[in-house]
């Protein structure tokens, strides 16, 4: 699956490492299109179980793929009962 029309993606995401309420680094943040990152996707246009897409696309910092398990899933909450929801 790519990243194109219909799929969100996710293309800097910001890391933030804290010690004591204090910034000590940013380790883990990446950016499409430097050092070979490419966009990954959060959440796909076409809902196919058993489909899978990358998420992260950061070689040496952060690669992360998912599988769609269901996309007819039902979660309760405390808040209540969400059904219709994408399992990965």
């Amino acid at each position: 699956m790519e990243v194109g029309p219909g799929n969100n993606s996710i293309k800097s995401p910001n890391s933030i490492c804290s010690k004591n309420g204090n910034i000590v680094s940013h380790e883990g943040t990446w950016h499409a299109g430097v050092d070979g990152a490419n966009a990954g996707i959060v959440m796909p246009g076409v809902v196919l179980n058993g489909g899978r897409y990358d998420q992260e696309v950061a070689p040496g910092v952060a690669m992360d793929r998912a599988e769609i398990i269901s996309a007819n899933w039902t979660v309760e909450t405390p808040a209540g009962a969400f059904k219709h929801c994408l399992k990965t």
